[in-house]
């Protein structure tokens, strides 16, 4: 009997540890009017995927994956963690995210998260990243990752 109690318990514990340790993921959108400029830096840490659009809107959408709740994904979120930057530099245009570059600790712990682009760009945009030029984007839909 004490054994069956011991059991269940453990069961119990290890049940409620993979819960706290889940991972949650969110898509969110951004979008940025490129007023002509045809020169894009991306300041970004990540994997990057860019690939060609028709008109004049850069388009970003990030996948964010965080170990924990999508209460703390929300609040972070909320606080602007993860919005995105558009600067004006003397090469073009700069792309960053100024907020994930805080450290960020739960429980004494780093926070554990990953972050993905993937970035639309009309065609006659030039994109480089970290200073180096993207491959070239030949053909719409096809990606270049980083």
């Amino acid at each position: 009997m004490k054994k069956l109690q011991l059991t269940l318990i453990c069961f119990f514990l290890t049940t409620v540890l993979v819960i706290a340790q889940t991972n949650v993921e969110k898509t969110l959108v951004k979008s940025f009017n490129l007023k002509g400029n045809t020169q894009i830096t991306l300041n970004l840490e990540g994997n990057i995927q860019v690939k060609e659009r028709a008109g004049e809107i850069m388009r970003v959408q990030m996948l964010i994956g965080v170990a924990g709740s999508e209460a703390m994904l929300k609040s972070l979120i909320t606080a602007g963690r993860y919005n995105l930057v558009l600067d004006e530099t003397e090469n073009g245009l700069s792309v960053s995210s100024p907020g994930l570059e805080r450290k960020i600790t739960v429980r004494g712990e780093s926070l554990k998260e990953t972050v993905s682009y993937v970035i639309y760009v009309p065609e006659d945009v030039t994109v480089s990243y970290g200073g180096e030029a993207a491959s070239d984007l030949a053909k719409p839909g096809e990606a270049a990752a980083f």
